[in-house]
């Protein structure tokens, strides 16, 4: 893969002439030859293929958003990335949930439940479910964010209901990515 080093004229130059493709990446001009496909594409090539389209999708709907544009933008700025590739990066990329903390629980009075979600880009929403033994809902909501760590507040249980013993966390990004974890409560 050659780097070209290009004059005002060629600047930001990109696409094909004569076998060869020019492309952008991270604020250079790159050539490479064309590449030429003789196998049938793999199952995962293929759904590899569909997600990237379905990832393009989403980039153009934060094109659309000048808030989201910029916010995507200004992050790319940083490792050299325009809105388009940040936005296809978050897309491919589900939050995980790092950590579930009861030290500010109990099952008698109730508490603050603390997570800690993380995002290659930002995590907008974690939802907290409560099931007790039967699996039934005890409580469920929103926890509420700030600086990564999220903290769910559970009321103290009524005299005679039944208690929690496991929780549901659900960490949602930006493009509606969510991944889904279990947590044993203390008894």
């Amino acid at each position: 893969m050659a780097k070209a080093h290009v004059n005002r004229f060629l600047k930001g130059l990109s696409g094909t002439i004569d076998g060869h493709v020019f492309r952008r990446h991270r604020g250079k001009t790159i050539l490479q030859r064309k590449p030429t496909f003789t196998l049938p594409r793999s199952d995962g090539q293929v759904a590899t293929m569909k997600t990237f389209s379905e990832a393009s999708k989403f980039a153009a709907l934060v094109k659309a958003d000048p808030d989201l544009r910029r916010l995507y933008a200004t992050r790319g700025r940083k490792v050299k990335l325009n809105f388009r590739h940040m936005a296809i990066g978050d897309y491919f990329h589900a939050p995980t949930v790092e950590h579930f903390g009861t030290g500010q629980y109990t099952a008698a009075g109730g508490g603050t439940l603390v997570i800690l979600a993380k995002d290659d880009f930002e995590v907008v929403r974690v939802a907290v479910t409560l099931h007790d033994a039967d699996a039934g809902v005890v409580a469920a909501g929103d926890a509420v964010g700030q600086d990564g760590v999220w903290r769910f507040a559970v009321a103290s249980p009524a005299s005679g209901a039944k208690r929690p013993v496991r929780a549901t966390v659900t960490a949602c990004d930006r493009p509606g990515n969510a991944t889904t974890e279990e947590f044993p409560l203390p008894v």
